[in-house]
């Protein structure tokens, strides 16, 4: 058993080459919806129009959230989940993530997210004027 622990430490372990820690970049800018670009690293705020549950490619089950951001609408795809508490027509959230234009739609997979308690400010109300 304690030669299997250290043939596996040594397989997981390199020295020459520390652990990489992805963290939420919190240093984006609120972007708006209709002045995204494909493959940029965006925030974004507004509010759910709707939201369902689709099947993907390979029958992969996904939450589809569209987000309305004065008009404009991004798309939050959440692979592998059929439902999120919280995430329901008429609730505010705060998206992050990479855009890719799908089918000529803006749309954000797995976005880390955040809920907008009512009566709160989202990002929305923080950009740059």
């Amino acid at each position: 058993m304690e030669r299997w622990l250290r043939t596996l430490e040594r397989w997981t372990s390199s020295p020459t080459q520390p652990a990489v820690v992805l963290q939420p970049r919190a240093d984006v800018e609120p972007t708006r919806a209709c002045d995204v670009r494909d493959r940029q690293y965006v925030a974004v705020s507004g509010t759910v129009r709707a939201a369902s549950m689709r099947s993907y490619a390979g029958g992969v089950p996904a939450l589809v959230a569209d987000l309305d951001d004065d008009g404009s609408t991004v798309l939050l795809v959440w692979l592998g989940q059929r439902e999120i508490a919280g995430v329901e027509p008429g609730r505010r959230i705060n998206a992050r993530g990479r855009v890719c234009v799908d089918r000529g739609n803006p749309t954000i997979y797995n976005p880390d997210y955040d809920l907008v308690a009512p009566g709160r400010p989202c990002l929305a109300n923080r950009r740059r004027q």
